[in-house]
């Protein structure tokens, strides 16, 4: 079986006689259509035409056989056009990592973008613990890196970095936690009866903000941001969060701000998208760094 019997075919299927196919499709003679549509029937030992109608019509087994075959040619015409791109150097793959607390409609719609732009370039977009998407982009396991930006990763000057955005961080807790409504700043040891919901983070990671572990409570360890307002939507716990994470649940009254907690602050972090420098950008990372960058 050969690639032009399944488009000598298509073209017939298409063209609706053999000398069409011919001329106006394949542009060769009408009997080389018809011996490479004899010779495909001959490899798969059916009939694909009726012989006994004056156009040519697929029986009932050639036409399953022919919408395998055109999704074997459309996928081979997929390959030919993924070939040419990576040829001429575009990526057939960009890997991003991104800190949990990084999901912006901004980096949605930049991603939309490009692929709508480069629809042969496969994202891998993997949502990690915070510090993760730092180690992989040091490791150069990934191409790009969308991070919770902290003073501790200037030290790594191999990296190049854009402004993103700007998050706010705080500590909220369901509206009945016990010490909401408590007379005066509540002291960290008034929270040792109560839980802690604390993400899970990788070595290279900084603190998000200052003694954001309290050392008197006990700390249930979650996997990442979401599973985290799961838990403190329960009650009787409490957490970090950024704001536009907890959007709506701030809106309907779901979780609130621990505002009487002793040393309450709201913490502006900055998210930056970052790359190892020394590694070329092919056109379509240089696309989408400078979308992400605008």
């Amino acid at each position: 079986m050969k690639l032009d019997q399944l488009r000598a075919l298509d073209a017939v299927v298409r063209a609706g006689s053999f000398a069409k196919a011919a001329n106006e499709i394949l542009l060769i003679t009408q009997p080389a259509v018809t011996r490479a549509i004899k010779n495909l029937e001959t490899t798969i030992g059916f009939q694909l035409f009726t012989r006994d109608t004056y156009r040519p019509e697929l029986t009932v087994r050639g036409a399953v056989f022919y919408q395998r075959a055109l999704q074997i040619l459309n996928e081979v015409d997929e390959l030919t056009q993924l070939s040419a791109l990576i040829a001429a150097g575009m990526e057939p793959e960009l890997r991003v990592a991104i800190d949990s607390y990084v999901l912006l409609p901004k980096m949605l719609q930049a991603f939309h973008a490009i692929n709508r732009a480069c629809p042969s370039t496969q994202l891998q977009i993997s949502f990690e613990p915070l510090g993760a998407p730092l180690r992989k982009l040091l490791d150069q396991t990934v191409d790009l890196a969308l991070l919770v930006w902290v003073p501790e990763y200037q030290r790594h000057h191999q990296l190049e970095t854009r402004p993103f955005a700007r998050i706010q961080v705080f500590t909220v807790v369901a509206p009945d936690f016990p010490l909401l409504k408590a007379p005066g700043p509540v002291s960290r040891k008034a929270l040792a009866p109560y839980i802690q919901v604390v993400e899970r983070t990788e070595p290279l990671h900084a603190p998000v903000a200052p003694l954001s572990e309290v050392p008197e409570c006990q700390r249930w360890y979650v996997s990442n941001v979401h599973a985290k307002k799961q838990v403190l939507l329960s009650g009787r716990s409490f957490g970090m969060m950024p704001s536009h994470v907890i959007e709506n649940e701030l809106k309907q009254g779901l979780l609130v701000p621990f505002e009487n907690l002793e040393g309450f602050e709201i913490y502006e972090r900055e998210i930056r998208i970052a790359r190892y420098q020394n590694r070329e950008m092919g056109p379509v990372l240089t696309r989408l760094w400078e979308r992400l960058g605008a």
